[in-house]
């Protein structure tokens, strides 16, 4: 997804294109690594002095429910973070939070979900799948 993509959406749904929101997009399309909603914080407010942290958390949790970022939680941990929404799946380590991206392993996952929403008649809307255990550096 680009910025003029997000906003459209964003549009569709009627929700409002503030500047906060923008700065929070922007920097979500700038990098490569999932975020915590502290580190978003952190880069909008050189941006705008005056936002708050709670507003960087809601606008991250409506961009979630839109479908425009993906939220990770972590297990055994007191935080969540949130990237561009892609389809793939995480490694994460329990030691120290780092978060691996795995870009197109576990097709086989997706294939067994699809089978089971169709046996279930279930409509999937979307899923996670995070696999948890130590990063090089913490095993």
């Amino acid at each position: 997804m680009n910025l003029k993509e997000i906003t459209q959406t964003l549009k569709a749904k009627q929700y409002k294109l503030t500047p906060q929101r923008i700065a929070i997009i922007k920097i979500m399309l700038e990098v490569n690594h999932p975020l915590s909603a502290l580190d978003v914080f952190q880069k909008v407010k050189v941006y705008h002095s005056n936002i708050s942290l709670d507003t960087v958390y809601r606008s991250l949790h409506l961009l979630a429910a839109i479908g425009v970022v993906s939220l990770i939680n972590i297990a055994n941990r007191e935080r969540e973070l949130f990237e561009l929404a892609q389809h793939h799946h995480h490694l994460v380590c329990t030691k120290c939070g780092q978060v691996i991206c795995m870009e197109s392993i576990l097709m086989e996952h997706d294939t067994i979900m699809q089978q089971a929403a169709t046996t279930e008649n279930f409509q999937v809307t979307g899923h996670a799948f995070e696999v948890y255990g130590f990063c090089s550096n913490c095993h």
